[in-house]
């Protein structure tokens, strides 16, 4: 006799996978202000959704927004984008120009980490992003 079996369940350690691009709720956690980037103030939602047919919708500082968008390899190029038309404070409406106008300069993207970086054509991060359920 060689005593009691053991049962070995998993030695693999489970690294967690990055979020797909497509089909995920991203929520927007800095800006590009001036040369760098900046958190967004507490109690701040922006989200942004890229569709598997090539649309996108999502939550800007005041409005929803909805547009289209082409992607190949990591190139991401945003098209026209339409928004709801709420009016909000002066900072809030501010925030969200810059916001659009941000997506409409991005040309390319990263995930890592739970993390997607939209960048521009020259590669400077614009605007910085989590999936949802990923800590913030």
């Amino acid at each position: 006799m060689w005593g009691t079996p053991v049962r070995v369940i998993s030695l693999v350690a489970q690294v967690p996978q990055d979020a797909a691009l497509q089909q995920t709720l991203w929520v927007l956690d800095a800006m590009r202000d001036g040369p760098s980037l900046a958190p967004l103030p507490a109690g701040s939602r922006v989200t942004l959704t890229l569709l598997a047919d090539g649309t996108i919708q999502g939550r800007g500082p005041v409005n929803n927004y909805f547009g289209e968008y082409t992607l190949e390899g990591q190139e991401l190029v945003f098209g026209m984008i339409g928004a709801t038309e709420m009016a909000g404070s002066p900072v809030l409406m501010d925030r969200e120009a810059r916001y659009f106008s941000d997506l409409h300069e991005v040309r390319s993207y990263a995930i890592r980490e739970g993390v997607l970086t939209l960048t521009d054509s020259e590669g400077t991060s614009l605007l910085l992003y989590h999936a949802e359920g990923s800590p913030a």
